[in-house]
């Protein structure tokens, strides 16, 4: 009896001085705020500093910077580390995507060679080098590698994974920090993305005998030597300041529920999605996929309303930070993994889906196989009148299989 008085005694005095309603009204606020903000992810990622800027120096042997070069200082690596180096040829690496490693001093190598970007910073870092990145005028060898002007760049994602890096394997909801152990993938030395041009200056730098044949990439004017040193006892000073910045992922979902009346499935999904942020230009990267990707979801949702239904529901996602990592893409994978196990039936992503030439290039899970064949053998090539897909890439001596 002693409780319940005193229950009531306090619920009047919460009543008659308003705090009743007060915390009613903040706890249904913290749950709003609660529930909105999960259909976002929280993450960081590395942007240029805007109070202090990258740079590129060549200094002479008593530390004096003889000559400058100049950068975009909106280019940069993002999740590369950052700080400043002055280094000697032996521990500069100049990538130039084209064939095989440099090796570096930890192993006794001389002199730069150009390295392949994909991995690339990570056996570097094994090696004590330094990393300034070049994909610019050399950018590849494939067939649909994009051949870039010698003052283009590109600039890359140098976290050897995908996803957030700082809550690896799980989703970052609301600046999660769970692990709180940042990715094995993050680089511990600093990368600068730069021109062909601002890497041909590097290689003129060098003395020493010519470098092999195979060494060297596809702009002609590059003089391609050994080393191991730079002239005069020159060096290279490099300085990269990017910051850890808190942003709020979105990516956006639309859906089409599966209808067929026999057979309907609604509860298995069909996923398509394309990125939709750059670092760069973004033409080939991001602009074509998400234009494929509105004009898919138009196409189906006027197919439904000329009475077409789906066997199983149709979900178009435009991918949020895919520049760093498809991060958008896996934070959601992360955290929805158990129901997508048991209820994506296949992912179609369109990254990239145009390159500019006559040939189509995809790859597969094995499961899609047969059913990809299938389907390049009944569609018209778009340039060739009377020709399949498959049968004009026979002609050409090739296939579809990337």
């Amino acid at each position: 009896q002693s409780s319940q008085q005193a229950t009531g005694f306090y619920w009047s005095i919460l009543v008659s001085t308003g705090l009743y309603w007060f915390l009613l009204v903040y706890t249904g606020l913290y749950w709003f705020l609660l529930v909105y903000t999960g259909f976002y992810w929280s993450i960081l990622v590395s942007c240029p500093s805007r109070s202090l800027t990258s740079s590129l120096h060549l200094v002479d042997s008593a530390g004096r910077v003889s000559e400058q070069i100049p950068l975009n200082p909106s280019d940069y690596c993002p999740y590369s580390a950052t700080g400043n180096y002055t280094v000697g040829a032996q521990e500069v690496l100049v990538s130039m995507a084209t064939i095989d490693p440099l090796t570096c001093p930890s192993t006794g190598g001389r002199g730069l060679r150009p390295l392949r970007p994909s991995g690339g910073l990570q056996l570097a870092e094994e090696r004590r080098c330094v990393g300034s990145w070049s994909p610019g005028g050399d950018a590849g060898r494939g067939r649909n590698s994009p051949e870039l002007l010698t003052n283009q760049l590109l600039s890359l994602q140098v976290h050897l994974g995908s996803g957030d890096p700082f809550t690896p394997g799980f989703p970052s909801f609301n600046l999660s920090r769970f692990p709180p152990i940042p990715s094995s993938g993050l680089p511990l030395i600093p990368a600068l993305p730069i021109t062909a041009t601002v890497a041909a200056k590097l290689l003129s730098q060098l003395s020493g005998p010519p470098c092999p044949p195979s060494w060297r990439g596809r702009l002609p004017y590059v003089r391609c030597v050994l080393g191991p040193d730079f002239g005069s006892g020159r060096r290279v000073r490099l300085s990269v300041q990017n910051l850890m910045t808190p942003v709020l992922l979105n990516n956006i979902f639309s859906s089409l529920e599966g209808r067929e009346p026999v057979t309907s499935d609604p509860d298995q999904y069909v996923i398509l999605g394309a990125q939709r942020d750059s670092l760069g230009p973004g033409a080939v990267k991001s602009g074509v996929g998400t234009a494929v990707l509105l004009e898919l979801a138009r196409t189906f949702t006027t197919m439904v309303k000329n009475g077409f239904s789906p066997r199983r529901s149709l979900l178009f996602v435009s991918w949020d930070a895919g520049d760093f990592g498809n991060v958008g893409a896996t934070e959601w994978l992360e955290g929805y993994l158990s129901m997508l196990h048991l209820k994506a039936v296949a992912y179609f992503s369109l990254d990239q889906a145009i390159m500019g030439d006559d040939h189509l290039s995809a790859s597969t899970s094995p499961l899609l196989v047969d059913l990809l064949d299938a389907a390049v053998r009944q569609v018209e090539h778009p340039k060739h009148a009377g020709q399949t897909i498959y049968s004009q890439a026979e002609r050409d001596g090739g296939s579809w299989r990337m």
